[in-house]
């Protein structure tokens, strides 16, 4: 993409109070996405938009090549299949008829920029059943609109334990999250992804991610943290992601510390009280 050039907008998120907080800190963060055709210049026919949490793995000039077809985004499927939440598409009017195999994760979005204009985007501030910020609303008013890429575009990885790729599995096992796409597509898209999806654990917090009692590092996260330690600010953000490690570890051991502390001076209590004698 050179060469090229970077414009900084800065918006304010009061537009925005009045809908759902979103995400860890509770902000207003997601909604900015809405307000990217009201920024870029009208001559634009494409506009790609990527998560802060994303990882570009690929030359990107690729989805400049990509035909929309008529549709007004080129989307990828949200990782987690969405049947057992349909309840909340039903009290959008959809009733049973939305298909759960086109909802989409909104983190990566080629959008078509003059269907994308053509949106009813204030309806937003109408939208009051939306569970995941404005995923869903995106969803809502771009449904049948969107040309699905493959998986790899936007890799949401979660370890596979916890992830179930047959439908029919899913009363058997219920702990584990069903899958919107086949393992197949999974293992490829997580061998040689395009654009890395950090969805669940954030690499500059930490990389660990606990399941099953065990430790485990997202495939990925030492990626981005060598890549982010060449930019400008990735002394700060290792410095933070040390602190948070540190500090991740301590939350993890220190109530097994106390208890065997504690067994420790159970069992000392009695010699204690002969010596004192």
């Amino acid at each position: 993409m050179f060469p090229t050039q970077i414009i900084t907008h800065y918006t304010s998120q009061e537009r925005f109070n009045c809908l759902c907080a979103y995400g860890e800190h509770k902000n207003f963060a997601a909604y900015f996405r809405l307000l990217i055709a009201d920024f870029i210049d009208k001559s634009a026919e494409r506009a790609l938009y990527l998560d802060t949490d994303t990882l570009v793995m690929c030359d990107i000039r690729e989805l400049w090549d990509v035909d929309f077809e008529g549709s007004t985004a080129l989307v990828v499927k949200d990782i987690l299949e969405q049947s057992v939440y349909i309840e909340r598409f039903i009290k959008l009017g959809f009733k049973n008829n939305f298909d759960t195999n086109k909802y989409f994760n909104s983190g990566v979005m080629m959008m078509n920029i003059k269907e994308w204009r053509r949106l009813p985007l204030n309806d937003i501030f109408s939208f009051d059943t939306s569970v995941v910020a404005d995923q869903d609303f995106l969803n809502y008013i771009v449904y049948g609109k969107t040309k699905l890429l493959p998986f790899a575009w936007n890799m949401q990885w979660r370890d596979k334990r916890i992830l179930e790729f047959d439908s029919s599995s899913q009363i058997k096992h219920g702990k584990l999250l069903m899958s919107s796409i086949s393992e197949d597509e999974f293992e490829i898209a997580n061998t040689k992804p395009k654009i890395v999806h950090f969805v669940f654990s954030k690499p500059w917090f930490k990389s660990y991610i606990k399941i099953d009692n065990k430790f485990v590092v997202h495939p990925y996260a030492k990626e981005w943290m060598r890549v982010a330690k060449m930019t400008p600010f990735g002394s700060e953000i290792y410095s933070n992601y040390i602190k948070e490690t540190i500090a991740f570890w301590l939350r993890q051991y220190i109530p097994f510390v106390y208890k065997a502390l504690h067994g420790t001076k159970r069992i000392l209590k009695p010699y204690k009280q002969k010596i004192a004698r």
